[in-house]
């Protein structure tokens, strides 16, 4: 297997609050998470990356994918540093990344991955920013979960009709969940739809972690799949969630399977 090893060290130029790491052999990525209220690490990749994280890593660091962005946010702080490994959906690739934590909000800036020779045409033209999923998933959820006036304007965002059945079950692998569409959103290239999820279980609870969202994957062509809620309970005020799913074009027409 092609193990690939990035370190923030030799070549690194920053743009609009991000890092670019040139990817050069037998090197490692640093990533300081802040551990600082409403600030997330965000690492950029030219390709979506699977995590694998360790139990001990999610008790302080709770991990999402969006597309080619991985998101880390410090739950606590620790004084320990983390090695996790994160695989190339496309390439193959294995990252391995050395995490850890601090309190400095300057740390919250992004990092973007690259091979070599490509940092100097990744700049984007003044005045043009494209909506990324990682924005549309937040906008999506800050609609259904925030009262209006909390609602950040997201330029370029709009509702659109999703055309897909009401029962969705078939998506998750077993038969734990009932999954219903709620709506979806769109911006450029990017769709979101918000999907309610429900615990079928009235005696155990259920994880919505990133491991078992993968399991949506094999049956929808996404770039990614974010829950609201970390677990699902198993009473009325407890047992529902959204997750949202990201793709390119209406998710209707990115179903592998169905009833």
């Amino acid at each position: 297997m092609f193990r690939l090893f990035i370190v923030l060290m030799m070549f690194v130029s920053v743009v609009n609050a991000e890092t670019f790491v040139e990817a050069n052999d037998g090197d490692e990525i640093r990533v300081v998470v802040p551990f600082v209220k409403n600030l997330d690490k965000k690492i950029i990749f030219e390709e979506p990356v699977a995590i694998g994280a360790t139990g001990a890593f999610k008790n302080v660091i709770r991990t999402q994918s969006i597309g080619n962005t991985v998101y880390f946010t410090a739950k606590t702080t620790s004084d320990r540093r983390f090695r996790i490994v994160g695989k190339g959906q496309q390439s193959k690739k294995v990252y391995t990344l050395l995490v850890s934590i601090s309190e400095r909000a300057d740390d919250a800036d992004g990092i973007r991955v690259v091979s070599p020779g490509k940092s100097f045409g990744l700049t984007r033209s003044a005045g043009k920013s494209e909506v990324t999923p990682i924005e549309l998933v937040r906008f999506v959820s800050q609609t259904l979960f925030s009262p209006s006036y909390a609602i950040e304007p997201l330029s370029g965002v709009r509702m659109v009709g999703h055309s897909l059945p009401d029962d969705l079950d078939f998506l998750y692998e077993g038969a734990s969940l009932d999954i219903a569409p709620i709506r979806a959103y769109r911006a450029g290239k990017w769709t979101v739809t918000a999907l309610k999820v429900i615990n079928k279980s009235q005696f155990e609870e259920h994880s919505l972690s990133p491991d078992n969202l993968m399991k949506i994957y094999p049956r929808v062509n996404a770039e990614g799949v974010v829950a609201q809620h970390e677990y699902l309970g198993v009473t009325e005020d407890d047992n529902s969630s959204v997750i949202y799913v990201v793709s390119k074009d209406a998710l209707a027409k990115n179903l592998k399977v169905g009833r």
